[in-house]
């Protein structure tokens, strides 16, 4: 992993020289929009919408203006949320709040009041409210350009990445974060080599955010360094960090080669097993296991899988899973299980033929083709105690059920082979079923 991971000071200056860029940029672009705004009319100036009724938390028109200590004026309800989750300090200031109570900033309210009246009577036929926010995002990238500013500089970093997450949920603030070479600016925060990493859960979060809808973010990001560093996470954070480091790979993993390097980082997948190991919520497993699938599309990922204990763990998580979780477990059961390594694990932990067993009726038809396929896989490559096990289950009962049934074709194809696989070792045996190919309609 080392080769991968470069100093932290080269990556953060690189991070500064682009992000330098960025405002230049972006600086331009504001004085070609404010010069349109001066050559304009009078009624495009009155649309505009004054920075004075805009809070500095949500960006929004202020509903409920309200002072706190420091002089600052924001929304009630963004500033009460500040509040409740454990802040202290001034969102813009960032001084400390010795006195946490608010006071209604009646001259804003009624300035607020005003201008809508203004706009409403000359609006003319459109809403106030969607002209008003016509200049919206020129005030965004401003924020976002503060926020990058406070991050490049070490100073409140935790405080800016929030806001910037806040931020990334509108599709043009995504778009200004990333223009702002704020990806490479984010990426190099997370080389901190800590367990906990107070800001790593936000950073990873943001990023997998910034990846999904910018093609520039998603390059920036594949970069083998920056790959590593979010597998570090992986293996070494809190459940969390955890979590989002892994929202994060997930998003990357369109891409064939990304898979494939991903797969090959030492100690990767027995961090993701140890992760889906742990007493995370459903839709966590969900994610887990589509990536898990997602990587075993690499028949050397498979190997590497089962080397990592994901294929018990994923037989343990049948007993609780959904439905649709089902599927996607006995997916990758099945993928696991076309490799020697996968087929031998499956045969020598006692719970798989019984966990399997039971979804092959009673479910969804994705289930029966992915249940009978593993069992037709371990059946044919293991010792015969498997067949045994799975005999004194009720499997050739299952079977001969299942044929009867509205299964896909495919599925009743494998229970045919399996069905004759059970008759050629038990061919003495009175139970035995007599399995005429002709009887079944495909």
């Amino acid at each position: 992993m080392d080769g991968y991971v470069k100093k932290r000071a080269d990556v953060i200056e690189e991070a500064k020289r682009s992000l330098t860029q960025g405002f230049a940029h972006i600086f331009a672009m504001w004085q070609g929009k404010g010069q349109k705004r001066l050559n304009g009319t009078t009624k495009d100036l009155q649309m505009s919408v004054p920075a004075l009724f805009l809070c500095p938390i949500s960006l929004d028109i202020m509903e409920d203006p309200v002072t706190v200590c420091t002089g600052q004026t924001y929304d009630r309800a963004s500033i009460e949320k500040w509040l409740q989750e454990g802040h202290r300090t001034c969102p813009i200031t960032m001084l400390p709040l010795h006195d946490l109570s608010v006071i209604p900033n009646v001259t804003v309210q009624r300035l607020i009041q005003s201008w809508r009246t203004e706009n409403e009577n000359e609006g003319a036929g459109s809403s106030p409210l969607e002209s008003s926010f016509l200049p919206k995002p020129a005030v965004h990238k401003e924020h976002i350009l503060f926020l990058l500013k406070r991050i490049a500089r070490s100073h409140n970093v935790k405080s800016a990445v929030r806001n910037l997450r806040l931020l990334a949920r509108e599709d043009e603030n995504r778009g200004g974060i990333v223009e702002a070479g704020g990806t490479l600016l984010l990426v190099s925060l997370l080389s901190e080599e800590h367990e906990e990493c107070d800001v790593c859960e936000d950073v990873l979060s943001l990023l997998a955010v910034l990846c999904r809808s910018s093609g520039e973010a998603r390059a920036t990001v594949t970069e083998p360094q920056t790959v590593a560093w979010v597998v570090l996470h992986l293996q070494r954070g809190s459940t969390a960090i955890k979590l989002n480091a892994a929202a994060l790979l997930k998003t990357l993993f369109s891409n064939e080669e990304i898979r494939k390097t991903v797969g090959r980082i030492p100690g990767f997948l027995q961090g993701l097993a140890r992760l889906l190991k742990q007493d995370i919520s459903p839709g966590a497993v969900k994610a887990l296991v589509k990536m898990l699938r997602s990587l075993c599309s690499s028949r050397a990922n498979r190997v590497k899988a089962v080397e990592a204990g994901t294929l018990r763990i994923l037989v343990d998580r049948l007993a609780t899973a959904t439905t649709t979780v089902m599927e996607d477990i006995l997916a990758t059961m099945e993928l696991l299980c076309t490799t020697a390594e996968g087929q031998a694990d499956a045969c020598m932990y006692d719970l798989t033929v019984p966990a399997v067993l039971r979804l092959v009726l009673g479910f969804s038809k994705q289930c029966t083709e992915h249940a009978i396929g593993v069992l037709l896989l371990i059946c044919q490559s293991g010792p015969v105690e498997v067949l045994q096990v799975a005999a004194e289950a009720g499997a050739r009962r299952q079977l001969l059920l299942l044929l009867q049934s509205d299964c896909t074709a495919l599925a009743k194809r494998k229970a045919l082979d399996l069905l004759r696989l059970f008759h050629a070792i038990f061919k003495g045996d009175n139970e035995a079923p007599e399995v005429e190919s002709k009887s079944i309609e495909f």
